[in-house]
């Protein structure tokens, strides 16, 4: 898994523990995000969807059940990235 070059986004609060965010990277890509890509908080950890103007939203449990595999591998693995930072700053 690779991590892609930093872009900047509109910014937002994360919807679940208002962290700032302003920036985004993929997975195993360089491209900027786009509406109904998946995202994680990088301080808290939770999943999230891109909407339509770059908000960003929950990703609820039916959807995350729904992803595609590599997908929620992905996510799964960025939010497991998330943790271990968060425990660094501790």
């Amino acid at each position: 898994m690779r991590i892609g070059r930093d872009h900047r986004v509109p910014q937002a609060k994360c919807p679940l523990c208002g962290h700032k965010l302003d920036a985004a990277a993929g997975i195993d890509t360089d491209a900027s995000p786009d509406p109904d890509d998946y995202s994680v908080c990088i301080n808290c950890a939770s999943p999230l969807i891109y909407c339509a103007d770059l908000t960003l939203r929950p990703l609820t449990a039916p959807e995350m059940a729904a992803m595609h595999p590599q997908n929620r591998r992905e996510v799964e693995a960025a939010m497991a990235t998330a943790r271990r930072l968060d425990r660094r700053k501790r």
